[in-house]
């Protein structure tokens, strides 16, 4: 996907016109879910610098991790990278606190280094994008004003479908309805963005079930098997991404199921047939 946005995109100096998510920028797909992808990029990149211990291949991922980000930062949707940033912060977390004072001591100059090269990246960015992308995370329109609302419309979207839920709590208003709901309610024809919301106002208490099965079964299963160092950063990276861009691609429901990962490696004790003449001594 970053070979092709690097291809297939004009240059971004020529198609900013303002702060707001930019197709153009994301190949002409939507910037919500390209920057979530590329946001996966950024955390399976981070992740791979404290397992893999090779420095061709460490050199080669850091320059891999500044072009996925760039990317990433250019289509100027921030819920995708962040929530990649947050899972690879509560990886690291958690790395840090399972290893021992040489992992430690190992961590330091590697997150030093990963520092530099995301700090040099956004500030790569904001020279490209003559300061546009700086306003962007700071919440902020191309005249550097202060936007009142840092959620670009999601709040209001869930408040709809939390009416919606105050409204019919026990059966819902129907599967697929919030969208017809929210038009009569408010006048915004706008899909969901978030399905923690969505779950409830469409399925009434039915959704307070499904989202407790949801988000118990992988927690319960966690005190059976605490191998997965990856448990929390995708768990993360679930619940981060549905309450931002609902499901509009697969990577939630996948990467959930990596939640439930329970690698082990079995092997079988060593059997050596006996020899012509130790059977013959028996």
């Amino acid at each position: 996907m970053t070979v092709y946005l690097f291809f297939n995109t004009p240059d971004i100096g020529d198609i900013l016109g303002s702060t707001q998510s930019n197709h153009e920028a994301s190949g002409g797909f939507g910037p919500n879910q390209v920057a979530t992808t590329l946001g996966i990029g950024i955390f399976v990149l981070l992740t791979r610098l404290f397992y893999i211990k090779n420095k061709f291949i460490n050199i080669l991922d850091l320059i891999l991790l500044a072009l996925v980000t760039y990317r990433g930062l250019v289509t100027f949707s921030r819920g995708g990278i962040i929530t990649g940033l947050i899972c690879a912060i509560a990886f690291v977390g958690i790395y840090f606190l399972r290893g021992n004072i040489k992992t430690k001591a190992f961590l330091i100059p590697r997150l030093s280094i990963i520092a530099i090269i995301l700090a040099s990246t956004f500030a790569f960015t904001a020279i490209k994008t003559s300061g546009l992308i700086t306003n962007r995370y700071t919440n902020k329109d191309a005249a550097g004003r202060l936007k009142t609302d840092i959620t670009t419309g999601r709040a209001e979207l869930i408040t709809s479908e939390l009416e919606a839920f105050y409204d019919k709590p026990i059966t819902g208003i129907g599967i697929g309805k919030i969208r017809e709901y929210r038009y009569e309610k408010t006048k915004i024809l706008a899909a969901t963005h978030n399905e923690f919301s969505r779950l409830l106002s469409e399925h009434g208490i039915l959704g307070i079930v499904i989202l407790l099965i949801l988000v118990l079964t992988p927690l319960l299963y966690r005190f059976k098997n605490r191998r997965n160092n990856y448990f929390y950063a995708f768990l993360l990276f679930w619940a981060l991404t549905i309450s931002h861009s609902s499901m509009r691609i697969a990577a939630p429901a996948f990467i959930y199921g990596l939640c439930l990962l329970n690698v082990t490696y079995e092997t079988s004790p060593l059997r050596r047939k006996q020899t012509s003449a130790a059977r013959l001594h028996t």
